[in-house]
Protein backbone atom coordinates (compact mmCIF):
# COMPACT_ATOMS: atom_id res chain seq x y z
CA UNK A 1 0.00 0.00 0.00
CA UNK A 2 3.29 1.77 0.86
CA UNK A 3 4.62 1.60 -2.38
CA UNK A 4 1.04 2.24 -4.50
CA UNK A 5 0.78 5.94 -2.41
CA UNK A 6 4.40 7.13 -3.01
CA UNK A 7 3.47 5.75 -6.99
CA UNK A 8 0.47 8.05 -7.37
CA UNK A 9 2.28 10.78 -4.96
CA UNK A 10 5.22 11.05 -7.20
CA UNK A 11 3.01 10.70 -10.25
CA UNK A 12 5.77 8.47 -11.51
CA UNK A 13 4.73 6.82 -15.24
CA UNK A 14 6.62 3.93 -15.57
CA UNK A 15 7.22 2.00 -12.20
CA UNK A 16 8.87 -1.65 -11.97
CA UNK A 17 7.97 -4.33 -9.67
CA UNK A 18 10.98 -6.72 -9.04
CA UNK A 19 10.67 -9.51 -6.40
CA UNK A 20 12.23 -12.71 -5.83
CA UNK A 21 9.20 -14.60 -5.52
CA UNK A 22 6.45 -14.52 -8.41
CA UNK A 23 3.66 -15.74 -5.98
CA UNK A 24 3.80 -12.45 -4.04
CA UNK A 25 2.13 -11.20 -7.86
CA UNK A 26 -1.32 -11.82 -6.59
CA UNK A 27 -0.92 -9.68 -3.31
CA UNK A 28 0.57 -6.74 -5.71
CA UNK A 29 -2.64 -6.82 -8.05
CA UNK A 30 -4.87 -7.29 -5.12
CA UNK A 31 -3.58 -3.65 -3.63
CA UNK A 32 -3.59 -2.58 -6.99
CA UNK A 33 -6.95 -3.19 -7.55
CA UNK A 34 -7.87 -1.83 -4.05
CA UNK A 35 -5.75 1.41 -4.39
CA UNK A 36 -5.14 2.04 -7.80
CA UNK A 37 -6.91 0.64 -10.55
CA UNK A 38 -9.98 2.28 -10.35
CA UNK A 39 -8.65 5.62 -10.14
CA UNK A 40 -9.64 7.45 -12.75
CA UNK A 41 -6.96 10.02 -12.35
CA UNK A 42 -4.01 8.00 -11.40
CA UNK A 43 -5.27 5.92 -15.32
CA UNK A 44 -2.21 3.21 -14.12
CA UNK A 45 -2.43 -0.02 -15.88
CA UNK A 46 -0.74 -3.61 -13.52
CA UNK A 47 1.03 -5.32 -16.71
CA UNK A 48 2.90 -8.52 -16.24
CA UNK A 49 3.54 -11.79 -18.34
CA UNK A 50 4.57 -13.87 -15.18
CA UNK A 51 2.51 -17.39 -15.26
CA UNK A 52 1.93 -16.98 -11.45
CA UNK A 53 -0.91 -14.01 -12.71
CA UNK A 54 -1.68 -14.44 -15.74
CA UNK A 55 -5.36 -15.33 -14.49
CA UNK A 56 -5.61 -11.87 -13.29
CA UNK A 57 -7.29 -8.78 -14.86
CA UNK A 58 -4.01 -7.22 -15.71
CA UNK A 59 -2.64 -6.63 -19.24
CA UNK A 60 0.12 -8.55 -20.74
CA UNK A 61 3.27 -6.69 -21.98
CA UNK A 62 1.96 -6.66 -25.96
CA UNK A 63 -1.35 -5.41 -25.37
CA UNK A 64 0.20 -2.37 -23.00
CA UNK A 65 2.09 -1.87 -26.20
CA UNK A 66 -1.01 -1.46 -28.44
CA UNK A 67 -2.85 0.44 -25.94
CA UNK A 68 0.34 2.97 -25.83
CA UNK A 69 0.58 3.11 -29.51
CA UNK A 70 -2.85 4.32 -29.21
CA UNK A 71 -3.32 6.45 -26.07
CA UNK A 72 0.60 7.50 -25.30
CA UNK A 73 -1.07 10.47 -23.41
CA UNK A 74 -1.29 10.33 -19.89
CA UNK A 75 -0.93 6.35 -19.83
CA UNK A 76 0.97 5.05 -16.91
CA UNK A 77 1.97 1.46 -15.86
CA UNK A 78 3.17 -0.81 -13.28
CA UNK A 79 5.33 -3.68 -14.33
CA UNK A 80 5.63 -7.24 -12.46
CA UNK A 81 8.68 -8.72 -12.94
CA UNK A 82 10.12 -12.00 -10.58
CA UNK A 83 14.26 -12.30 -10.34
CA UNK A 84 13.69 -15.71 -11.60
CA UNK A 85 12.70 -14.48 -15.23
CA UNK A 86 15.16 -11.85 -14.79
CA UNK A 87 17.97 -13.85 -14.67
CA UNK A 88 17.27 -16.39 -17.24
CA UNK A 89 17.32 -13.45 -19.76
CA UNK A 90 19.84 -12.77 -22.36
CA UNK A 91 19.87 -9.10 -21.60
CA UNK A 92 20.67 -9.31 -18.07
CA UNK A 93 23.30 -12.82 -17.59
CA UNK A 94 21.25 -15.79 -19.17
CA UNK A 95 20.00 -17.55 -22.16
CA UNK A 96 16.84 -16.86 -23.14
CA UNK A 97 15.99 -13.86 -25.31
CA UNK A 98 13.32 -11.99 -23.18
CA UNK A 99 12.92 -9.00 -21.32
CA UNK A 100 14.73 -6.86 -23.48
CA UNK A 101 12.21 -4.06 -22.98
CA UNK A 102 13.37 -4.29 -19.02
CA UNK A 103 16.94 -2.61 -20.03
CA UNK A 104 15.46 -0.33 -22.47
CA UNK A 105 12.88 1.28 -20.49
CA UNK A 106 13.43 4.44 -18.60
CA UNK A 107 12.29 3.83 -15.13
CA UNK A 108 10.82 6.67 -12.87
CA UNK A 109 10.92 3.59 -9.75
CA UNK A 110 12.22 0.13 -8.96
Amino acid sequence: MTTYDLIKEMNFQNVLILTNRPTVGNSWVDDYEKFIKYDKDANYHFVSDSPAITNRDIMSRDEYQKKLSFESWNLKHIAFVSLQDLKGSGHFGGDHSKLSWVKTYKWDLV
